[in-house]
């Protein structure tokens, strides 16, 4: 149904507009921090996957393993970004 399928393509677009991993690299570190502590949050409070799209794809509600899986490894990569914050803080100075 076309209705279904814009509604889909709207919501798709407006969530790359929030966090697009094809351009993450591309964000400054602060903003990399920062939506991956929010991405941590949202998995961890199970608003990700969305209920909207849970309705449609059951199979990708996560499991207590999926969700310390994704926030281990989102843990991980902000530490990175943080240690390489600091480093360019020092930097700086």
């Amino acid at each position: 149904m076309q209705p279904v399928a814009w509604w889909l393509d709207k919501h798709v677009r407006d969530g790359k507009k929030k966090l697009n991993f094809s351009e993450f690299l591309s964000y400054p570190l602060k903003r990399q921090d920062h939506k991956l502590e929010e991405t941590i949050e949202q998995i961890q409070e199970h608003e990700m996957p969305l209920a909207s799209y849970l309705i449609v794809h059951r199979d990708a509600k996560l499991s207590a393993d999926q969700i310390r899986l994704l926030t281990n490894w989102a843990n991980g990569l902000r530490a990175g970004i943080q240690a390489e914050m600091q480093q360019e803080a020092k930097a700086a100075m």
